[in-house]
């Protein structure tokens, strides 16, 4: 039970659920007092000055309809509890913003593998840049030998034919 008492010796309650916002609960005492009282001057409205000194069961008629109004406004609770909708705002962008950031540790993750990942080949590729110039080296070095010794061959070749040459032109000259 919400209670509220203004400076016309009024005094209003509101019966509501413990779970409903006290804000709001003072929110709509405030209107129904809003009803009856005018607000710039703080006396009695014409409708509350009818309402309060009038016979008791003409007040209800009278006032029946905003009352309902206000009733059904305070029981959708849309609009009534500013603070709350903030809120509700609130937690929603929190939830939203811890998805973003377990999100981003994932992705942080990831990241830290493929540099690793990246590192590893790197230092791979260093070792396999090494080990073919090594064989880059040998293979030449194998060519070279190789081109030498077919050279040798052929000059070996070339001066067994110039030597058969030169040794039958001689027998032939002194024939």
């Amino acid at each position: 039970i919400v209670y509220l008492a203004s400076s016309l010796d009024l005094c209003y309650a509101l019966i509501c659920s413990t779970s409903y916002p006290l804000r709001s609960a003072l929110s709509c005492l405030h209107e129904v007092h809003g009803l009856l009282v005018d607000p710039a001057t703080g006396a009695a409205s014409k409708r509350g000055a009818a309402c309060l000194t009038g016979e008791p069961g003409k007040f209800r008629v009278k006032i029946r309809p905003e009352l309902k109004r206000i009733c059904k406004k305070y029981n959708s609770g849309e609009g009534t509890d500013k603070v709350a909708e903030v809120m509700g705002k609130i937690d929603v962008v929190k939830l939203t913003m811890q998805s973003n950031i377990a999100e981003m540790l994932e992705s942080s993750e990831k990241l830290s593998s493929i540099d690793r990942t990246s590192a590893l080949l790197t230092e791979q590729s260093l070792v396999f840049k090494k080990k073919s110039n090594k064989l880059r080296k040998v293979m030449r070095c194998k060519n070279r030998k190789m081109n030498l010794a077919i050279l040798f061959l052929f000059l070996l070749v070339g001066g067994v034919v110039a030597l058969v040459i030169v040794l039958s032109t001689t027998n032939n000259d002194n024939k």
